[in-house]
């Protein structure tokens, strides 16, 4: 597994808003429940989204909101759209999460190039997992199945010998109640390093930590 910084980033504007909405994450995953906590401050909403993409998108089109957006996002969104990025800053550095690959216990699979051609759960669009799916597919030259599935089913596949799933991505906070309800029958696949940005500025800065 490897760490990831997540943040709290807001357009650059000098508007006095009334109310600001935080764009958080889905429902019981660890950005929703940072987007409560935040709720709590005065005349802040927390709003529920399909996932880091989504609230990064949703920012670049509106200036009454803020959105959590890990540092691999924002990395592979401003290389994508550096334009629209430009007005991106960040206001507050949350704990880190973690990104696994992980695969059965009696898998064949050792490393990221016996991953080439095999079915990969990175779940929806929206979501980090599938961002950093594309960042390794770009970064090493890797191409798989991307699979789609909710993680309860993606688990299911990949544990009871459905031969649908080979291995999935994961991104959350440990520790993450579906892997310690797995442990047993998983293990992880080490991530190589990439390098990071500091988004404050956009320069590259520090790299990603291996657990």
């Amino acid at each position: 597994s490897i760490m990831k910084n997540l943040f709290v980033v807001l357009i650059f504007t000098q508007l006095a808003l009334a109310e600001i909405a935080i764009m958080s994450g889905e429902e019981g995953t660890y950005s929703y429940s940072i987007g409560q906590e935040l709720s709590k401050i005065n005349k802040t909403i927390n709003i529920e989204s399909k996932g880091h993409l989504e609230n990064l998108i949703k920012l670049t089109k509106r200036y009454d909101i803020l959105s959590i957006v890990p540092s691999d996002t924002l990395t592979y969104i401003h290389e994508l759209f550096p334009r629209k990025m430009a007005k991106v800053r960040v206001v507050a550095k949350l704990p880190k999460i973690q990104v696994h690959l992980i695969v059965k216990k009696s898998s064949s699979i050792n490393s990221l190039d016996d991953l080439i051609g095999k079915k990969i759960n990175v779940g929806d669009d929206f979501e980090s997992s599938s961002i950093f799916s594309s960042i390794f597919e770009s970064n090493f030259d890797l191409r798989w199945k991307k699979m789609t599935y909710s993680t309860d089913v993606a688990f299911n596949y990949l544990l009871n010998g459905y031969k649908k799933l080979d291995a999935i991505i994961l991104v959350g906070k440990a520790p993450m109640k579906v892997i310690e309800k797995n442990l047993s029958e998983i293990r992880f696949i080490e991530l190589p390093i990439i390098g990071g940005y500091d988004y404050s500025s956009f320069e590259l800065k520090d790299k990603y930590e291996i657990l």
